[in-house]
């Protein structure tokens, strides 16, 4: 039975193939457009309300050295942070903002889609289709080859899916506790 069955199979597969190029290449795409496991989680370091900007004069939180704070969780997605946000755009490496700016950028409701070394060009469709509310980070430190943050929220992947990571911008872009139009 088990041969019979790895016949058809065969058959199967070759007859789909015998089609033209476009039609393959689109079955190729369509089947590999989901090309990694993501998990999500809430897991975000201590955020102290009424006080957020380790590097402010007025901050009444914790008392941190006025620099990058720490962070427990990898890659953070939120606590508390530095006082200046960093804008949408994609950052590799020398140009990687710290942490706590990042972070930052999180309060206000960008999403950030960090990624390894190396992955940049099959992330870049992310940004590409959310300019105004993205963040891609390279960071080599982490766990997993991809990850996708916002305040509170973070989508960690065993490689790149941009359609989970589209969705997960789509979802958590413009909804961090700080309401800043961008």
């Amino acid at each position: 039975m088990g041969a019979v069955l790895a016949i058809v199979l065969a058959l199967v597969l070759v007859g789909a193939n015998t089609g033209s190029n476009t039609s393959s290449s689109t079955t190729a795409t369509t089947a590999g457009a989901k090309t990694a496991d993501c998990t999500s989680d809430t897991n975000m370091d201590v955020y102290t309300k009424g006080g957020s900007h380790t590097d402010a004069s007025g901050y009444d939180g914790p008392l941190r050295p006025l620099n990058n704070p720490t962070y427990t969780v990898n890659p953070p997605s939120g606590g508390d942070h530095l006082s200046v946000p960093a804008p949408a755009g994609v950052y590799t490496g020398n140009n990687v903002p710290p942490d706590g700016n990042l972070v930052h950028s999180l309060e206000h409701g960008y999403v950030i889609i960090w990624f390894k070394p190396g992955l940049l060009d099959q992330v870049r469709p992310v940004y590409n289709a959310y300019p105004k509310d993205v963040l891609l980070v390279e960071r080599s430190n982490m766990d997993q080859p991809v990850a996708a943050t916002a305040w509170g929220h973070r989508l960690l992947c065993s490689g790149v899916d941009v359609n989970q990571l589209k969705a997960f911008v789509a979802r958590y872009r413009n909804q961090g506790p700080e309401k800043i139009p961008h």
